[in-house]
């Protein structure tokens, strides 16, 4: 949450010193901004500073457009349905995880014969 702070503060210490005509230290903590937007991009595997500001929530505070991602696409939350149905498949894969470390050979029947996805399922011919 350092960053967050640092960006918060880096766009008071720009507005102030756009507001007391000092062009050239505005300037300077602009390029201080941008890098340090970049390397957060490049950490978080983002495609942008834009995305990132989204992401990291302040994109109001930076006037910069919403998160993009793969190919600039805007980025997408997952319904409710999709989020149970992610939620439910991984609460099945890490039930029959726990079963094939107590029972390999049962382990991996349901890992073959259990199904998830739109539907779950188990299918055992």
């Amino acid at each position: 949450m350092a960053y967050r702070n640092r960006l918060a503060q880096l766009d008071t210490e720009i507005a102030e010193l756009e507001a007391a005509h000092q062009p050239r230290r505005a300037q300077e903590r602009r390029a201080e901004r941008d890098w340090l937007l970049a390397e957060l991009a490049s950490a978080t595997g983002l495609t942008s500073a834009t995305g990132l500001a989204s992401a990291t929530g302040l994109a109001s505070a930076t006037g910069l457009a919403p998160a993009t991602g793969a190919g600039g696409r805007p980025r997408t939350s997952g319904g409710s349905e999709e989020r149970a149905r992610t939620a439910v498949g991984k609460a099945i894969r890490r039930a029959v995880d726990r079963v094939a470390i107590a029972d390999p050979v049962i382990g991996g029947e349901l890992r073959a014969t259990v199904r998830t996805g739109l539907r779950c399922s188990y299918d055992p011919d």
